[in-house]
């Protein structure tokens, strides 16, 4: 209801308007359900797609889970322990690496657990850990001292140096 201002003879006009709700709305409705239709092909056509790109995700990261759960078990058999694991996803794939270098050092310590228990000259006891823990810990050198009973350095103390630079 809207008074449009005009008076005849002190009387006011009010002018009313009505028209039926579908008919006024017919064109939004219509628009609504055809943004809705639209929508929900969309959706429909873009679910395989989205289904392969997860998948593309997903699959590097079950491989990983694989991986870990076989670490976890000490089982180091190359079956199911690839070097990486190739994933578009930078995160994945630094993941993979690290993965595999903790696979390598975790063989490499018990392979140093298992040549040290098999070993019988003292000597060698210290060379061999010297050697491998400064390898894995990718250093220029090491050494390995000795305590006596007083807590004193012993004389015999194991160096080990990957390069040798003379000045």
């Amino acid at each position: 209801i809207n008074n449009i201002g005009f008076s005849e003879n002190n009387d006011e006009w009010i002018l009313l308007l009505a028209m039926p709700f579908d008919e006024v709305m017919r064109n939004s409705q219509e628009l609504l359900h055809r943004t809705l239709q639209i929508s929900f092909f969309i959706l429909l056509f873009s679910l395989p797609f989205i289904w392969y790109a997860t998948q593309r995700i997903v699959e590097p990261l079950q491989v990983l889970i694989v991986q870990t759960q076989k670490i976890k078990e000490f089982n180091f058999d190359d079956d199911g322990l690839r070097e990486h694991v190739n994933s578009h996803v930078t995160e994945v794939h630094l993941l993979s690496r690290t993965i595999s270098i903790l696979k390598d050092n975790i063989k490499h310590f018990l392979s140093i657990n298992s040549a040290l228990h098999k070993e019988r000259d003292p000597a060698k006891l210290l060379d061999l850990p010297l050697v491998e823990l400064s390898k894995v810990a990718n250093a220029e050198g090491g050494i390995i001292s000795l305590l006596d009973e007083r807590g004193q350095y012993r004389a015999d103390a194991k160096f080990y140096y990957k390069k040798l630079y003379i000045f």
